[in-house]
């Protein structure tokens, strides 16, 4: 099994291979296990180990800005599996106007870089590498009520299905066997901390990374992913300012300038006059996970009001007790899922 610990090496080691990916969480496995057959060589690097370190993990707080992080909450996770070590399960295609161009926004530049179409050609393939509910809208339409069709009759709102799988997927648990091949490696304890472009500036020469011991390793290749996650990609761009005080690739000042959180928040109370049939709208199971309907706008009702798009998801109401002790279990479980690291270590400065 090529598994490399990056403190156990020598100052100055270099590894040659044919494709470098950084990050092993679920884009960064998910290609791993893509390139398994292909006859390459593969070198991932991780910033962790195989389970959580409170050390490397602190590398991730932060000082927010913006609106406060919730106490105690746990965004990312430094170590093999990526934040899908924590990952709930639920999953869900963005719209068309989450993509197109958005008029009413006041920026001419909201379109991405991709159209939908070659966005939309992949989901069936993600779908199956998550184990996600079979053909989702067809059970959907065979489930839904009469109270629930009516609610989505009209122009404004559109149906917005969450799927979970059984289980949520955990990619470092089932992308283990990958570093049996002799041909892959796995590095750990190796954080990224420059990318390397050549005299010219134009292509990667080398990938620099180090371990929390000082130990240093250069992995050079033909081809580099950066595969760890949306803000850490965006971060080792930006620092690599050797060659471009800009950074790499941020020649027009956009590298995370368009970075997509998704905010939630519990804001209200559906009292009912009669009774309805809301079974997809609150969540029914299928044979192979779970779906849920959710009430989306409509672009038309985007455009009317300057809006980005939203849903709105139904839960049942329970009880005082019952949801103080729901909310208990969900906080133990967290703990566990940190696998006895202190919950401060977690949360990151504020």
């Amino acid at each position: 099994m090529a598994i490399i610990d990056a403190r156990k090496l020598p100052h100055g080691f270099a590894v040659d291979t044919d494709i470098c990916i950084v990050g092993a969480g679920a884009a960064g496995l998910t290609l791993a296990g893509a390139l398994q057959s292909a006859g390459r060589e593969v070198c991932v690097l991780e910033a962790g180990e195989f389970t959580p370190d409170e050390k490397t993990q602190e590398l991730y707080d932060l000082d927010c800005a913006g609106y406060p992080v919730r106490e105690n909450y746990m965004a990312r996770a430094r170590y093999y599996g990526g934040t899908c070590n924590l990952w709930a399960g639920r999953a869900m295609k963005l719209a068309h106007t989450d993509v197109g161009e958005r008029s009413w926004l006041g920026d001419p530049g909201s379109a991405w870089p991709m159209s939908y179409a070659e966005l939309d050609r992949y989901y069936d393939l993600a779908a199956k590498v998550l184990r996600l509910p079979h053909d989702p809208q067809t059970a959907c339409s065979d489930r839904m009520s009469e109270d629930e069709k009516a609610m989505l009759g009209g122009d404004a709102f559109l149906a917005n299905i969450a799927l979970w799988a059984k289980k949520p997927m955990r990619f470092g648990r089932s992308y283990r066997r990958l570093f049996r091949n002799k041909k892959f490696k796995l590095c750990l304890n190796a954080n990224v901390t420059e990318i390397m472009l050549d005299d010219n500036g134009q292509r990667v020469e080398s990938i620099v990374a180090r371990s929390l011991t000082g130990t240093e390793l250069t992995v050079r290749a033909q081809t580099y992913v950066l595969a760890a996650g949306g803000l850490e990609n965006a971060r080792l761009l930006l620092v690599s300012q050797r060659t471009h005080e800009s950074g790499v690739g941020n020649h027009n000042d956009l590298v995370g300038r368009y970075y997509m959180d998704h905010p939630r928040a519990v804001f209200g109370r559906v009292r009912l006059h009669k009774p309805v049939a809301l079974s997809t709208i609150l969540g029914t199971p299928v044979a192979d996970g779970k779906i849920q309907l959710g009430l989306g706008l409509s672009e038309e009702t985007q455009r009317r009001f300057g809006v980005v798009n939203s849903y709105l998801s139904l839960e049942p109401q329970l009880s005082n007790v019952a949801e103080a002790r729901y909310r208990t279990s969900i906080s133990v479980a967290k703990v566990l899922l940190r696998r006895g690291t202190r919950a401060a270590g977690w949360t990151g400065r504020r």
